[in-house]
């Protein structure tokens, strides 16, 4: 199997835990740990934070190609996504993490169903590490305001 290599750069920033991630293009983003400061405010997501955005992010964006391929007219597509881990325990992996996609638009409740199922079984690496580490994968949405409830991976 050919392996496909990725490489990104971390650098400490001024504040003690204040980290920025740089990728082979250029593209940055913030890290940091909000609990180390005495205000509780840091300068970025954290990476546990990023880990459960970077879920939403790739299941995201398989959903969005899986509905643009079967013509649906998608206007509004967000996630909220919440994982829960067990509080001071080092280290603390995610034990269950629940996706609530919200869209709006002409689109099917059947095609999105079946778009995040696709996503989250099947082609997510996110999703498929975090399945992997023990983690319980669950999801709801809702197709112009109608809520529906989904599986658990």
């Amino acid at each position: 199997m050919e392996m496909k290599t990725v490489k990104v750069t971390v650098r400490q920033q001024e504040s003690l835990y204040h980290f920025v991630g740089i990728n082979s293009e250029g593209h940055t983003i913030d890290m940091d740990d909000w609990a180390g400061y005495e205000t509780g405010n840091g300068s970025g997501a954290t990476p546990m934070e990023l880990i459960i955005m970077g879920l939403a992010g790739c299941t995201g964006i398989d959903i969005a190609d899986i509905l643009h391929k079967q013509k649906q007219q998608v206007d509004v597509f967000e996630m909220d996504v919440v994982g829960k881990k067990p509080a001071g325990a080092s280290p603390s992996i995610y034990r269950s993490v629940h996706l609530e996609c919200r869209f709006e638009g002409d689109v099917s409740e059947k095609k999105v169903r079946r778009a995040i199922d696709l996503s989250l079984g099947k082609y997510c690496s996110i999703a498929e590490l975090l399945k992997q580490s023990g983690a319980e994968i669950s999801y709801s949405f809702s197709v112009n305001g109608e809520f529906f409830e989904g599986q658990t991976f």
